[in-house]
């Protein structure tokens, strides 16, 4: 489907990341080695925080493996907190609007998976998208629908309950619609309305923050006892790594706010994209990095993101992991139950 990276710690060149290692984001363009679809060719982008106040951005549809401007940037560019994606298109057509990663203001946001049946639900998906942040729309890709449906459910300020209350109520209108039924139905004004009030009022309902009140596992302090092999039967799913013409939600992605990393792992029939996190040494202290997989040699250094999990990484090292699934609140009772967090020591 799409590859991404994203990087918190003390300042790299982005290079060091994205072009040097044998495995790199750029190389995984032309053959990703645990993707359905080993070739992510639709374009590719990187967004970075320097001295200013907004993120720095470039972003083209060029191949990123034949991209000189692309590799020349990285070579200059030293930033603590940066992601960076390379494109395979499920949903949209091949244009600069339509390349991650998306931003507004002091947010980034990359993706990596899809909305199923997506071109049934365009129009009520873009609804959950207020008028005052509809001229932002210049693609017509899921992923940027998601972003700027969560900069109204309160991106800024909670960015996993925004992105779950987003994705609970794209579930809900697919429900509501029937889409993925044995025969789809047309998606009904219910469904569409139903959608929408469920990111209404602009705050969020403490209901969708489903991390509230849990002790989030420090993985700063806990990496030697959660240790896992890339492959291992802890969640990785290869298969859904591609478009498929099911119905499903499958969610990786990556917000930065100028101050951290928040990476979700989440799909409704418990089978995600894959997203991995190592921490590294530089220099100057401890890093972490975050990829829809392992990019360098030391695999065995790579965990797997539990699936229905949110992980935070900020630049100075700290690292939690949490709880993340859009549908365990107000679940209905012929909805299939989520996936649990596993255990750390399975992580």
């Amino acid at each position: 489907m799409c590859r991404l990276l994203a990087y918190a710690g003390p300042p790299v060149f982005l290079d060091s990341l994205l072009v040097e290692p044998r495995a790199s984001l750029i190389a995984q363009s032309m053959a990703a080695r645990r993707a359905r679809t080993p070739v992510n060719a639709d374009g590719s982008g990187i967004g970075w925080y320097g001295e200013r106040h907004e993120p720095g951005l470039y972003r083209s549809v060029v191949p990123a493996w034949s991209d000189a401007n692309l590799v020349s940037l990285c070579r200059q560019i030293r930033s603590p907190l940066f992601m960076a994606h390379v494109r395979a298109a499920t949903s949209g057509e091949v244009s600069t609007a339509n390349c991650h990663p998306f931003t507004d203001g002091r947010a980034l946001f990359t993706h990596n998976g899809q909305i199923g049946r997506y071109a049934l639900l365009r129009r009520r998906v873009e609804a959950l998208i207020p008028d005052e942040l509809y001229h932002l729309r210049q693609g017509s890709t899921d992923s940027e629908a998601i972003f700027l449906a969560s900069r109204r459910a309160g991106l800024a300020g909670d960015a996993a309950g925004a992105l779950a209350k987003t994705l609970s109520a794209i579930a809900a209108i697919r429900d509501a619609a029937g889409i993925g039924d044995a025969a789809d139905t047309a998606a009904t004004a219910a469904g569409m309305a139903l959608g929408a009030a469920s990111l209404d009022p602009a705050p969020l309902d403490p209901a969708f923050d489903f991390a509230a009140g849990a002790a989030p596992l420090d993985l700063g302090a806990a990496v030697p006892q959660i240790r896992t092999q890339p492959g291992s039967a802890t969640g990785e799913t290869r298969g859904p790594c591609g478009r498929d013409d099911t119905a499903t939600i499958r969610f990786a992605a990556v917000h930065a706010d100028g101050s951290c990393l928040t990476a979700c792992r989440w799909a409704d029939d418990g089978q995600p994209p894959s997203l991995y996190w190592r921490a590294i040494e530089t220099a100057s202290g401890r890093g972490t990095v975050i990829a829809s997989e392992p990019s360098d040699e030391a695999e065995e250094d790579w965990h797997l993101v539990p699936p229905s999990s949110v992980l935070t990484a900020w630049p100075d090292g700290r690292m939690t992991l949490k709880p993340f699934d859009p549908l365990s609140t107000g679940r209905p009772a012929d909805r299939p139950a989520p996936v649990a967090l596993q255990a750390a020591a399975n992580v």
